[in-house]
């Protein structure tokens, strides 16, 4: 019911107090212990913290994806494409809010959890070398920002994507 709630909230612009609701709804599910370390709960989470960085509330949002991934890599291990998410969203957040150095570190963990999801020829670890080698660029470290984008350029040349081929060529200039 607060689900419902809340989303009728949100839908009317009110989002402070559909956050309100969708909190009562995770801490309910949160203090039954058949879904406490549920995916439930997890996407419950992840989608209370999409709605609280909407409202500029940033700390809270990356302390629910905090939970999700925790939640999510006691169930499947830290190898799986849904922590993998998780932290991605965390990273973008920071990268949001220019918080570069924390940024990079997050998307270096969805690298290394990539490759072993999705393989070295995915599009997905292709777009996160371009994101990491941009950042390498904005802290000056050329020779690895060059790395990461020649070896994301490979990729979307392979898979034929022209929009990120362009835009990852333009970052190798």
């Amino acid at each position: 019911m607060y689900i419902e709630i809340a989303n009728l909230l949100k839908k009317k612009g009110l989002g402070t107090e559909a956050i309100d609701f969708k909190i009562r709804a995770y801490e309910f599910f949160e203090d039954l212990e058949k879904y406490s370390n549920s995916c439930v709960l997890a996407e419950l989470a992840t989608n209370l913290s999409q709605w609280m960085e909407e409202q500029n509330l940033i700390d809270e949002a990356i302390q629910k994806l905090e939970k999700a991934l925790d939640i999510y890599q006691n169930l499947y291990g830290t190898d799986d494409h849904r922590a993998c998410r998780v932290k991605r969203r965390i990273a973008l957040i920071f990268l949001r809010c220019n918080q570069f150095t924390e940024a990079l570190k997050q998307l270096r963990e969805v690298e290394c959890i990539e490759r072993t999801v999705y393989g070295d020829s995915s599009v997905s670890l292709a777009k996160t070398l371009k994101v990491i080698g941009t950042l390498l660029i904005i802290q000056g470290n050329k020779d690895e920002a060059k790395h990461c984008l020649n070896e994301a350029l490979m990729v979307f040349e392979l898979k034929g994507h022209t929009k990120l081929i362009k835009e990852t060529a333009m970052k190798l200039k």
